[in-house]
């Protein structure tokens, strides 16, 4: 068994997060699409195996718990994080994965096709010219603007009385001020291997 491999198993069962072998199996060759086209389409900073798995794949699956669907949409994807492993862990939730860069967009439209992921849809568009047919139950994102960008540019597509999850590192003080008048609350993830400190911010749509 490769030390990768090993690691996702233990980091998993320390999120006590069960997934059969199918699943296992799918999350690793998806580590190894990001080792192999990483670099070549610009996909991420994190080109080190063991790193992939903490700071990519088990940072993803820190946010399962917390999901509500069915409907899923993940914002600036880019390689595919966080929306796809999970997809891999909830096939049962539909996934919307939002990326405006073309090279991005190719690389998860190829990664779906790999690993058979039929609740993945993959959308090459701003979001802010975003318009779907129908709003979403969670809009989830790995935090690539200022709060109140993301508040503008992301609220209206979320169905009343549902969630925007952001993941962050440092309990964002200084942004968490700007929420005047909205209903948040901040949880602190652990996440297996990563030593520095992440949160979740989930904000509730009115």
């Amino acid at each position: 068994m490769s030390k990768s491999r090993q690691l996702l198993l233990d980091g998993l069962a320390e999120q006590a997060l069960h997934c059969s072998e199918t699943q296992i199996d799918l999350l690793m060759q998806f580590h190894d699409l990001l080792l192999k086209w990483g670099q070549v389409y610009n996909l991420t900073a994190i080109l080190e195996s063991e790193k992939i798995i903490s700071l990519h794949v088990l940072d993803s699956l820190s946010i399962l718990p917390y999901l509500k669907g069915p409907r899923i949409l993940d914002v600036g994807s880019g390689a595919g994080l966080p929306g796809l492993p999970l997809s891999i862990l909830a096939p049962e939730l539909n996934f919307s994965l939002l990326d405006s860069n073309a090279k991005k967009t190719r690389f998860i439209r190829q990664a779906v096709l790999q690993l058979s992921l039929s609740s993945v849809q993959v959308i090459q568009v701003r979001v802010e010219d975003f318009l779907p047919d129908l709003a979403f139950d969670t809009i989830m994102m790995r935090a690539f603007a200022p709060l109140p960008v993301l508040l503008d540019r992301c609220l209206h597509l979320l169905k009343p009385g549902k969630q925007l999850l952001v993941m962050k590192g440092q309990f964002p003080d200084e942004e968490i001020e700007q929420l005047a008048g909205i209903d948040y609350t901040v949880i602190p993830l652990s996440v297996p291997g990563v030593c520095v400190k992440r949160h979740l911010l989930c904000i509730s749509s009115a």
